[in-house]
């Protein structure tokens, strides 16, 4: 190896050894400072001593764990000269263990940089090169970090899982074509820490490359019609482009994006929508043609002639079969209608469900503010990745949103309803609007249309089946790459 770097974070065997409320050593390894920073500072000799003083080590070590009683940043700033006087090259500053908030691997919920100000604290009090780390995902922000003095390099993980082309690309001007990290850590960190392979919502070549290779020329160029401008018709066409087929992509609405339109509306979920930003500018650059507020209907297929359609209409909201409901007097609406502004629900709320869809609007709605109750099932957005769904649920705990597991309507009141739960049963008094968030149905109207006509059709994304971002770009992926 041309260096090594000693990896003193997170949590693992040499941040415990640093941590006051984890190491309970009473040996000259634990107790005081001097006590704790004897292991890593040793295993840096030892490093220096067969590799030679001159080879380039590095260490990676907390600025602040997080976590009462654990290591803090002043204890940081302590460590900093010693490692350098210890003969280390460069620090590495990063934050978090298991069970800090914010979490070791920040979701889309932190702020960009969030730990940079640790590095930053760490610069000032040593001579050799910090590194910066924490929800740095572009290279606009990683040169703002170096030339504003608080870093001297930058540390980049999901960003480079997304675009391996991330330094070649920048290096030649080429930002606009980045592919962006959204955040959602569920290909990645969710994956990883079930013992899974790797992958990415963005990227679904990713940990696949060895078997996929490039995506290969067409052997001949079709017209291909796409069918909805939402994340998996705009995926699916970007590869069809890139592979010489002539697309043309459809798009009812007025606007591109499809379900992210509404998934990108609620606090901390703007991000998402950077994933239709770049697919439409791939498009544009690719030459697809994208028409929107179109009707997608015999005269228009007549006209386009394509050979094969791919059906990617998404889906619409799934009404419960619940008695007495739609004749209980209450105010009803969706989770789109109030995330598109259509609907604006009063100060208590009630929604059904607990998928991702019900726990993001929920947190839309408590920004009212409002009293908002959730009745869900066994489990709480479990599409989530866990770093994502913790933020979530401490914003839905901070904004005093009720979380009822196990739940439902059990009789509708004059003014109000009664619900049942796990630990009973529960009058929600004052509460006149149910926002219905029990999944989602596939939209395949246009997939029926193209059979009469006897062209061949591909179902895509939520047309399909409705599922999470991950499932519906790999699919996406797989098809582009087929056709």
């Amino acid at each position: 190896f041309d260096f090594v770097e000693i990896h003193a974070a997170h949590g693992y065997l040499i941040s415990e050894f640093l941590a006051p409320n984890a190491n309970q050593r009473c040996d000259e390894y634990g107790g005081s400072f001097k006590n704790r920073t004897r292991f890593l500072l040793e295993i840096l000799a030892a490093i220096k001593d067969g590799c030679g003083s001159d080879y380039p080590v590095g260490v990676r070590y907390n600025g602040e764990d997080y976590v009462a009683g654990g290591w803090t940043l002043s204890e940081a700033l302590r460590l900093g000269p010693l490692l350098e006087a210890a003969g280390a090259d460069w620090l590495h500053v990063s934050a978090g263990v298991y069970g800090s908030q914010p979490v070791t691997i920040p979701s889309m919920y932190e702020p960009f940089g969030c730990f940079a100000h640790l590095a930053e604290a760490v610069k000032q009090v040593v001579s050799i090169p910090v590194i910066a780390v924490g929800r740095i995902k572009d290279p606009v922000m990683a040169d703002r970090l170096i030339a504003e003095g608080r870093a001297d390099m930058v540390s980049m993980g999901r960003a480079h899982l997304v675009d391996p082309d991330l330094a070649g690309k920048a290096a030649q001007g080429r930002l606009h074509q980045l592919r962006p990290c959204i955040g959602c850590c569920r290909g990645c960190i969710e994956n990883v820490l079930a013992l899974n392979d790797a992958t990415c919502v963005m990227n679904p070549e990713l940990g696949r490359e060895y078997l996929l290779g490039k995506p290969k020329p067409a052997a001949v160029s079709n017209k291909i019609l796409v069918v909805g401008a939402g994340p998996a018709g705009l995926a699916c066409a970007r590869l069809l482009a890139l592979r010489g087929h002539h697309v043309v992509v459809v798009e009812e609405r007025k606007q591109a994006g499809g379900a992210l339109v509404y998934a990108a509306t609620p606090p901390g979920r703007a991000e998402l929508w950077e994933m239709v930003e770049y697919f439409l500018a791939e498009l544009k650059r690719l030459g697809v043609e994208i028409r929107l507020n179109t009707i997608i209907d015999e005269a228009l297929v007549s006209e386009l002639a394509p050979g094969v359609a791919v059906v990617a209409s998404g889906a619409n909201p799934k009404l419960p079969e619940l008695a007495g409901l739609f004749d209980s007097g209450l105010e009803l609406s969706t989770v789109l209608d109030v995330l598109s502004g259509e609907a604006a629900p009063g100060a208590r709320v009630v929604v059904l469900g607990s998928d991702q869809a019900a726990m993001v609007t929920a947190d839309f709605l408590a920004q009212g503010p409002r009293e908002v109750a959730v009745l869900g099932g066994e489990h709480f957005a479990p599409e989530l990745a866990p770093n994502d769904r913790t933020s979530l649920r401490q914003r839905l705990a901070k904004a005093g949103v009720r979380l009822y597991k196990r739940a439902f309507i059990r009789e509708f009141l004059e003014g109000g309803l009664i619900i049942e739960h796990q630990n009973g049963r529960e009058t929600l008094a004052g509460f006149r609007d149910v926002v219905i968030a029990e999944g989602f149905r596939p939209e395949r109207r246009a997939a029926e249309m193209f059979g009469r006509l006897g062209i061949e059709t591909h179902l895509l994304g939520d047309a399909k089946s409705p599922r999470t971002l991950l499932e519906i770009t790999a699919e996406a992926d797989e098809l582009g790459r087929a056709l």
